[in-house]
């Protein structure tokens, strides 16, 4: 049972970053083209107003960097707390009846739980603020 827990974070902790960590495609400009007709329709958009396309250089904005970090973050912080919860299942599986045993594994499960409301609560309110403010 052990080896199979210890196998399961090992993997958990090898495969989450790989999946939260994947760049997304990188977007097609339309500053690319040869043509450079094709391109100024391109960026006209629909109804020829040239702010509706947006044919700007790729690059990051603050917003942009300031999810990434949070992301890497909270991708760190959710993997340091589901350790943290299986350390304090085995705290409680070996605890034997003892009081101050018990004790720590429940304060240690609590902090656990408490650690990820506050890093869901991260991601809300920095999302919110991007948003309002972009």
């Amino acid at each position: 049972m052990k080896r199979m827990l210890v196998t399961l974070v090992v993997a958990v902790g090898l495969l989450a970053p790989a999946v939260a960590f994947t760049a997304p495609p990188a977007p097609a400009y339309a500053s690319a083209f040869n043509n450079t007709n094709a391109a100024k329709q391109a960026c006209s958009g629909i109804n020829g107003n040239e702010a509706a396309g947006n044919c700007s250089a790729p690059g990051r904005s603050l917003s942009s960097i300031i999810k990434i970090i949070l992301n890497l973050l909270s991708a760190i912080a959710g993997i340091a707390s589901v350790v943290m919860v299986i350390t304090a299942g085995f705290k409680f599986i070996t605890a034997g009846g003892d009081a101050g045993k018990v004790s720590s594994a429940r304060s240690t499960l609590t902090f656990a739980v408490v650690g990820l409301v506050v890093v869901a609560m991260a991601q809300f309110i920095t999302q919110f603020v991007l948003k309002e403010v972009a």
